[in-house]
Order: C-alpha cells, then structure tokens, then sequence
C-alpha cells in the first residue's frame, strides 16, 4: 500500500505580481477601451494609471501621443445646403462603438468632456447627446425658445459624462442653458447692456456653423470665431457681458488679400491646463498657434462698442511641407474641421493631402485619411471628434 504522502498534491506558490510600472508600460500600447476594461478590475491598478506622479505616468502619456482622441466620424452631404449626406465613414474605421450610420440623419453640432450633440437634419430643433466612446444615447433635449443661431456649446460635462450643460444662442445674444441634471432648459437671457438688441458694434450675422465655440474657465465663459468680421465674440455666462476681441493684426492683414483669405484656415483653441484662448492658423507655409494674454480678454467690457485691444502671441507649430508635399497650381486651401480639447488635436482638410490630424503639444502631424478626401468642397464634410475623458471614467468606477 503506497503511502498517503506520495499523492500529496504539490502546492507551487503562485507567480509574483507584476509589477505596477511594467503594467503601465503595456497599457501604453493599448487602446483606451481595453485600459477602462482592464482598470475595471483592479483598484490598485485604476491608481496608477491617474497617478501623475508615478514614473510611468500613463496619463500623461496618452494626452501626448493622442490615444484621447479614439477616431473621428464623417459625413458627406449631396451639396452645401443639403439636409441628406450621400455617405458616411469613420477612421480609423471599424474601430468606434458608434454607428456612423445616424450622420445620414443628424449633423454633429457640438463634442466636448466625451460627449457629442446631435441634431436633427430635417425636423431642426431637435438635439440629443451621444456618448463618444460607447455611442449611447445619454439624453434627448426638450425644446428650446432660442433659436440656436450660433453654434451650441457644452459648459460643462461632469461625472463621466453623466451630467452636461449645454448653450444655445441666437444672433441677438439671447441665451438658454439646459441642465441635465434638472432636465429642463433655464430662463432666456440677455446680454447686459444691450438694451434688447445686439450692444453696438457687434456683428449682425452668427458665426458660421463649422466655428467650433471654446469654452473657458470651466463654462464661464464661451468664445465663438466671426472670421467675416475679424473678431472672438466672447461671452461671460455669469455676468452676461459680450466682449469683442480683435484676431491678430497679421491674420487681418492677410484677410484684406483674396488670395490669402482663399488659403488661411482659422480655429479657435483652448490648452486645458491654463485655460488661454489661442486661435490657430492654417497659412500659406506654415500651422501656427497665437495665444491671448488673460489681461487682454479681460479688457473691452460688458457691450463693448470696439473690439478689445489684445495682445496675441504667435508660435509655429509646424511647416506645411512637413505634413505632405503640395502643388501649387493645383491648390493649397486648408480647412479646419475640429478641435479636441482633451486630445489637445486639430482636425484639418488639406486640399491635396487629405484629413489631418495636427497634435498641438507635440507639433506633429499625422495623415489620418488621404482617399476621398482630397480635393472635395470642405462645406460638405461634416465631421465629429470621439475622445473620452479617461480620468473622469476611471474615477466614476465603483470602489470594490
């Protein structure tokens, strides 16, 4: 009879850990899906990755190579002035939850804290918030009262974007806020100052519908571009005070030339770390960043008749030639589509070279698509940036 002892199952003591650095190091290299995934299964591991301190720091490496921004969706309407689009698409393609295929109905309006707002193309007063990163539907918006003549901003987006403020505003300044928290559009309100009407000196007309607001100092303020009339309307929500900036005295040199206005690109930006307004400039050589100082916002007024005396400072983020080689006599027009604030990216359609994604912090620039997108009419792409917060998402998380 064999002894009890030889069957005694061998117990090998279990495979060290790994170490937290080498787990940051993998999640580098992966999508931020699979890292929300993967840091749902760990405490320890969701405080590494939103440790900026530690020597990996993930966090901030995802904001420098651009992994924020997940891809974008596009669509291509039949002309200018339609309310159909003749395709749709994504890049990098098949590689987002959200299904392309709502473009042929609803045009993107506004993206901002992970969240994106659709309208309705054909019954227009309709909006409705779409997750960027799973592409639910997080929230269909009653009607509003003010038209939304200038293009909408998100405020704020909190909680993972659980919860939003979004702004509509109409040519005359009046504005509405809705608040997803209450579900329910605030009072009408009107600029201070304005007696009714637009205060003197302001444009008449809304930005066009491609100008992207900025929002500042956490929705305190929103600054929409009026490139035909050379200014940032800016708007202080608290105060409901409207201020005119004047764009950089080069930029408006540039625009009195047609040639030059026919081949500069303008798109207002913001760094999320101090908040500065910067306006980016796509010219005939190179991509640059000019940057208002915050005494220079500040300066103009509640209502102001004239344009605020500012102060830009101007930084050339890259030269055009380094993003593709281009034929003048064949065109050299640029467009921007987009900006992300999270990603701190720049979305531009470049004539010849196709769909552009410019990295402000790193000044590099990456062709995201060149087939179909070159040469074609920018007033009928329409174009919507996916990023996720990965901060606010991993915090949100349940403990265990």
């Amino acid at each position: 009879m064999s002894s009890p002892a030889k069957h005694r199952r061998v117990e090998e003591p279990p495979p060290p850990p790994v170490p937290v650095d080498l787990l940051l190091e993998i999640f580098a290299r992966l999508d931020v899906a699979t890292i929300v995934r993967c840091a749902a299964t760990s405490k320890t591991v969701r405080r590494a990755i939103l440790d900026d301190d530690s020597p990996a720091a993930l966090g901030r490496r995802l904001v420098a190579n651009g992994a924020l921004l997940l891809g974008v969706s596009y669509a291509f309407l039949e002309h200018k002035h339609s309310d159909r689009a003749r395709s749709v698409g994504q890049v990098p393609p098949r590689s987002l939850r959200f299904d392309a295929g709502v473009l042929t109905w609803v045009e993107p309006v506004a993206s901002r804290g992970g969240l994106i707002v659709l309208r309705c193309r054909r019954n227009y007063p309709h909006l409705y918030v779409r997750n960027a990163l799973t592409g639910r539907i997080t929230s269909w918006l009653p009607h509003h009262h003010v038209s939304d003549d200038y293009p909408p901003a998100l405020l704020a987006v909190g909680d993972a974007g659980r919860s939003f403020q979004l702004l509509v505003s109409d040519v005359s300044l009046r504005t509405q806020v809705f608040s997803s928290e209450s579900g329910e559009w605030g009072p009408v309100a009107q600029v201070a100052g304005g007696g009714g009407g637009l205060p003197p000196g302001f444009p008449r007309s809304a930005p066009r519908r491609g100008s992207h607001p900025v929002v500042l100092g956490g929705g305190a303020a929103v600054c929409w571009l009026h490139s035909r009339d050379q200014c940032v309307i800016r708007l202080d929500i608290g105060k409901a005070q409207a201020t005119l900036i004047e764009l950089p005295r080069r930029v408006r040199l540039c625009y009195h030339h047609a040639y030059d206005y026919d081949h500069m690109a303008l798109q207002l930006a913001s760094s999320s770390a101090d908040g500065e307004l910067s306006l980016l400039v796509a010219g005939v050589r190179v991509i640059s960043m000019w940057t208002l100082s915050a005494t220079a916002e500040e300066k103009g007024g509640a209502g102001s008749s004239s344009p605020a005396a500012s102060r830009w400072t101007r930084q050339v983020l890259i030269e055009r030639e380094a993003i593709g080689r281009e034929d003048l006599s064949g065109g050299y027009s640029a467009h921007f589509l987009g900006f992300g604030e999270l990603s701190g990216m720049a979305i531009l359609l470049m004539d010849q070279i196709g769909l552009v994604r410019v990295n402000l912090r790193t000044k590099e620039a990456i062709v995201l698509g060149s087939d179909g997108f070159k040469g074609v009419d920018a007033g009928t792409l329409q174009l919507c940036l996916h990023e996720t917060d990965l901060p606010s998402l991993l915090r949100a998380m349940r403990s265990f």
